[in-house]
């Protein structure tokens, strides 16, 4: 896999073009309210992004979109905008793509799932060997701190981002995680991975009706859960 960025918006392009004639380029970050055929897109808004790019043409980019946009097109001029990344807080360089993905071996699901586990833990349990901005917090830190933002009064910005995309998100992806623990009979780490996704998907009626007072009771619900997921699947 070859990963690629720099330079101007004209030689990106060039270099995306060379690159997706010989198969699927994966694009990105890219800033995702500036993607001209999503709805309510047009102004940048910070959002990280990533497409898959099938064709660049004269005048268009030929794309799927994971948020839910198969072959979906914009202009050259439009794509290259999304893609410089500007507002992307972590992005050191302009117009990033990885091509030429390479098979090293034949993998499984279950085996995949199993190696990825020891990752897992490290993460539940704070691992130290990843730098970080300062300041960040993860797990039950981060679920008190964020309960404690919305008692002081979430900014109009977050609130229409959980309202939109985070909540929904976050509640499936632990739900996809209890479903993959519960695929390798993990039993008791899937029913807390379950647990987790009820609490984060049961904010959303409260966070759209302004009960933040339930929002907040939620976050606290799930802080503790955090050290229980890494405990049973330490064992």
């Amino acid at each position: 896999m070859r990963a690629r960025g720099r330079g101007t918006a004209a030689e990106a392009l060039d270099r995306l073009r060379r690159a997706v004639a010989a198969g699927p380029v994966l694009a990105g970050p890219l800033e995702m309210g500036l993607l001209a055929f999503q709805p309510g897109s047009g102004k940048a808004v910070g959002a990280d992004h990533y497409l898959v790019v099938l064709e660049v043409g004269d005048g268009t980019v030929l794309v799927h979109d994971p948020q839910g946009y198969p072959y979906a097109t914009l202009s050259v001029d439009a794509f290259a905008e999304a893609w410089r990344g500007e507002s992307v807080a972590y992005l050191d360089r302009p117009f990033r793509m990885r091509h030429r993905f390479v098979r090293r071996e034949r993998v499984g699901p279950e085996e995949a799932l199993r190696r990825s586990l020891p990752a897992g833990l490290a993460w539940l349990g704070g691992r130290t060997d990843v730098a970080v901005p300062p300041g960040t917090l993860g797990q039950a830190e981060a679920a008190e701190r964020t309960a404690e933002l919305v008692e002081a009064g979430l900014d109009p910005e977050i609130r229409g981002l959980w309202e939109a995309f985070a909540v929904r998100v976050g509640a499936r992806r632990l739900n996809d995680l209890a479903a993959c623990l519960s695929s390798l009979g993990l039993d008791a780490g899937a029913a807390v991975a379950a647990e987790q996704a009820r609490i984060v998907g049961g904010l959303q009626g409260p966070l759209v009706a302004g009960d933040d007072v339930a929002v907040a009771a939620g976050l606290r619900r799930l802080a503790p859960t955090y050290e229980r997921l890494r405990a049973v699947l330490s064992r």
